[in-house]
């Protein structure tokens, strides 16, 4: 889908099912027309690396018993052709419930990528077995990291040739944007070099601060509690912000 001229791409991460099915399909479909990616999250009972607000999303969803793969498969129409990246832990895609990863890969028509964000924390031995499962798919990886990786393992990633490389910037939502965000931003700009998409997200909530952000070499902006929070409140007030920072970038 054409989205225009702009100055970087723009993601919006929602949990599958969330807040119920119904809005969940109505929400991809409507927010089609501004975002080039989707981040879909499964829900799950140990979310550790997301902040407390969609922790608390995830323990709603997993208790209210939803049956998200079955919403996943009911969603293709509703993508109209944005690209798609799972987020889930490791444990849930390729430990504790193997087999979902083969669900999930074979379900979403346009997925181009599953992000295990403790894949290179907690299970760097696993890496292999991760390419290995992606290929078999015929998708693509990705590979969330955070400032504190090493040098090497960063440059090693991109030899890989992912959709995208995700560095979390650690900011928490509302806060100012502290200048060490943007200078490791740069840094793992360097480290990747231009052949792959650097992907970034974590308290991004104002158009000025999307803006700064991509002009500091990141390629795609997800937006996540801001974008939950909003919905909460009503899907048209979510929307009308999702469309205030599309128009930012154009």
């Amino acid at each position: 889908m054409d989205l225009g001229s702009r100055d970087g791409e723009l993601g919006i991460y929602i949990p599958i099912a969330y807040p119920n099915p119904e809005t969940f399909r109505r929400v991809l479909g409507e927010s089609s027309q501004y975002v080039d990616i989707f981040e879909l999250g499964v829900p799950s009972k140990k979310p550790i690396y997301d902040g407390p607000y969609i922790r608390r999303i995830h323990r709603s969803l997993v208790s209210s018993g939803v049956d998200y793969l079955s919403v996943a498969r009911s969603m293709n129409r509703s993508l109209d052709g944005v690209d798609v990246a799972v987020l889930g832990y490791y444990r849930d895609l390729l430990g504790d419930r193997s087999g979902l990863f083969d669900e999930l890969a074979s379900t979403i028509d346009s997925l181009r990528c599953i992000l295990i964000p403790d894949l290179l924390i907690e299970y760097t031995d696993h890496l292999e077995n991760y390419i290995d499962k992606s290929s078999t798919y015929g998708i693509e990886t990705c590979f969330f990291i955070s400032s504190k990786f090493p040098y090497r393992l960063v440059s090693r990633l991109a030899k890989y040739r992912p959709y995208f490389i995700y560095l979390g910037l650690q900011a928490s939502t509302g806060s100012d944007l502290p200048i060490h965000l943007v200078r490791n931003i740069g840094v793992a700009r360097k480290l990747i070099g231009e052949g792959v998409k650097l992907a970034i997200g974590f308290g991004i909530n104002k158009p000025e601060k999307l803006r700064k952000l991509l002009a500091s070499g990141a390629d795609i902006a997800f937006i996540g509690t801001e974008f939950l929070r909003r919905l909460s409140q009503g899907i048209d007030y979510a929307l009308g912000f999702i469309r205030s920072m599309y128009e930012a970038l154009r």
